[in-house]
């Protein structure tokens, strides 16, 4: 969030965002074929690690999405040729808080992403919104590698119904490699106690293989955590003051190199070697008039 813009005449709010120019993470289902484009392993992989990192962090902020799928995380363009753009979860209209939100244990979201708990009138009212959140990113893995949904049925009635009676653990597609499959079925299994957690997703053997084969690509239990709770200025501000050299370090101790010490030692040498470039980004969003908004632009 950039700016709040208050029109206190009209009794608006005004909430200027991040604009994000690189469209949807998958392209919609073709009405004649029912599929969609499926994507290649290591873009979902890409994908889905900057999924984790956003929901993880408004997991920790008490609040969970209630509808994640493909359309609703949005991507920046690519920074140059064979680059992937960074996923930015959107769409919150649904969302609510953990816990005392009156609307949390209400059925919200897209029925064809709904857990098996949203699905079973026994369940009714007992289930956490974050289990649900984590059903969601399997079905929307099992989407991003099959081009095809798990569940289909003509009347929403009827996929709900298929939904509540599904298998122990859905089967991941056969599109799927054995270590993505792995995480989709883990994903999607109907008992929520077996069913992964955010930070065994994060730590998960598929999720961190490519810290040992790119080391130049920033890890996700070393750096990119911290960052995104940072506001984007200051990671911008971060990003471009860390050299090459520091990133490898860092990428090399989160993939487990004895000798280039741990990650929690390298995460904090980035921080601290910012600290200073960080002070001056951490400025407050406050609310403004919209007259404040229309003088500061025609200056």
């Amino acid at each position: 969030m950039y700016d709040i813009v208050i029109d206190l005449a009209a009794e608006d709010i005004f909430i200027v965002l991040e604009y994000v120019d690189g469209g949807t993470s998958q392209a919609g289902i073709d009405e004649k074929t029912g599929k969609a484009p499926p994507l290649k392993e290591q873009t979902i992989w890409s994908h889905m690690r900057h999924l984790i990192l956003g929901l993880e962090f408004l997991h920790k902020q008490g609040s969970v999405h209630r509808d994640i799928k493909p359309e609703n995380i949005l991507m920046t363009k690519p920074a140059g040729k064979g680059a992937l753009g960074m996923c930015k979860i959107a769409d919150f209209g649904t969302s609510c808080l953990c816990e005392g939100d009156a609307n949390a244990q209400k059925t919200a979201g897209t029925p064809a992403f709904f857990a098996p708990e949203l699905c079973s009138m026994t369940s009714s009212g007992t289930y956490d919104g974050r289990s649900t959140d984590l059903w969601a990113v399997g079905v929307t893995a099992y989407l991003w590698v099959s081009g095809r949904m798990p569940f289909s049925a003509p009347t929403t009635m009827l996929l709900m119904k298929q939904i509540s009676e599904c298998p122990a653990v859905v089967p991941a597609p056969k599109e799927a490699s054995s270590g993505l499959k792995a995480v989709i079925e883990s994903l999607m299994t109907r008992d929520i106690e077996k069913r992964l957690t955010l930070n065994q997703l994060r730590l998960h053997p598929w999720c961190e293989r490519a810290c040992r084969t790119r080391a130049a690509a920033p890890p996700l239990s070393c750096c990119l955590l911290p960052l995104l709770r940072m506001p984007t200025r200051a990671v911008s501000g971060l990003l471009a003051t860390q050299g090459d050299g520091e990133w490898q370090a860092a990428a090399a101790a989160a993939a487990g190199d004895p000798h280039r010490g741990d990650c929690r030692g390298a995460r904090e040498g980035l921080l601290q070697s910012s600290r200073h470039r960080l002070s001056e980004c951490r400025r407050p969003v406050r609310p403004r008039s919209r007259d404040g908004l229309h003088r500061q632009l025609e200056t």
